[in-house]
């Protein structure tokens, strides 16, 4: 059965549409990324990225490997996660990518990870890698591990997944030409495509997750971690504040769009340099700090799991 979930004061009934077929990618050559963090400091970029986390059960370390995201197995409630999502925005077209590698992952977990981004108005894309539990709604099957996407808005229809083994890997999503495409790369693999769907060009914030929730998540599993590092804003208009006066950086650069990146033709994008909200349901627009507004459509991303519906 559909999830029903608040937007603020609103409720949207769960359901989804997505278009798409797996397909398998030449690996794309970029220039200098416009914005990246390889996530490996001892602190989380302050004037980057905000922090959620939703339940003590939940942890967000960073470290010399990479920012770390783990859940114990006493972790309980509607949904819990750890959540960094981007200060900065992204407009128009753009082509992102983050690598990931699994730590404590057993089977039938139902524990989720993903490299999303999420607009105010509702648009949310995301590329996840999912350990689905052995009571979870069908995607593949009960207990399968996939990458998975999930986009928004809302229509009637499925998800599409792909089954795998990956422990590691790297996740990216492309919108270009009015449509976002979700792809993954195994460690020595090429890009595979696992969908698209139209897609708006407004603003999008950009996140990475971790979360599950007492629909799927099996406490037996005794938990699950991931880590993520080498995130990369490859291309796109990002809009960043400015550490010392919180307002715009001044400059710009040009760079391939997300049509041509990787093919040495194509038009250019001119990049101007000057949140959807996490798996944390009680923020209701803000984080909680209170100090900057979080679209909330990445918050419907991290609870799909929960009510997914069966894939015919």
């Amino acid at each position: 059965m559909a999830n029903r979930l608040h937007f603020g004061t609103s409720m949207i009934l769960r359901s989804f549409f997505v278009l798409g077929a797996i397909a398998v990618g030449s690996t794309p050559a970029f220039a200098t990324p416009i914005w990246s963090d390889p996530l490996t400091a001892s602190q989380i970029d302050s004037t980057r990225w905000t922090v959620s986390i939703s339940s003590p059960d939940m942890a967000l370390a960073p470290s010399s490997g990479g920012v770390l995201m783990s859940l114990a197995g006493s972790a309980q409630g509607t949904s819990f996660g750890a959540t960094l999502t981007s200060l900065c925005s992204v407009e128009g077209d753009f082509d992102i990518q983050v690598d990931y590698q699994l730590g404590l992952w057993p089977a039938k977990s139902g524990v989720r990870l993903a490299l999303g981004a999420g607009s105010k108005s509702g648009f949310g894309a995301a590329i996840e890698r999912d350990s689905l539990s052995a009571n979870d709604v069908p995607v593949q099957r009960p207990g399968s591990e996939v990458y998975l996407t999930d986009f928004e808005p809302l229509a009637s229809g499925t998800f599409m997944d792909v089954p795998t083994s990956d422990v590691q890997g790297m996740l990216r999503l492309v919108r270009s030409g009015g449509s976002v495409t979700a792809y993954f790369a195994s460690p020595i693999g090429s890009w595979t495509i696992v969908a698209s769907t139209a897609a708006p060009s407004e603003p999008v914030t950009l996140a990475l997750q971790t979360w599950s929730g007492d629909g799927v998540f099996n406490k037996q599993s005794g938990g699950a971690s991931v880590t993520f590092r080498n995130f990369a804003v490859n291309v796109g208009q990002l809009n960043c504040p400015d550490a010392g006066s919180g307002g715009a950086d001044s400059g710009s650069v040009t760079v391939g769009d997300a049509a041509s990146a990787g093919t040495g033709d194509g038009a250019n994008t001119t990049i101007g340099g000057r949140n959807s909200g996490g798996c944390n349901c009680a923020v209701a627009g803000e984080s909680r700090s209170g100090s900057s507004q979080l679209p909330l459509a990445f918050l419907g991303l991290c609870l799909a799991a929960l009510g997914r519906p069966r894939r015919s």
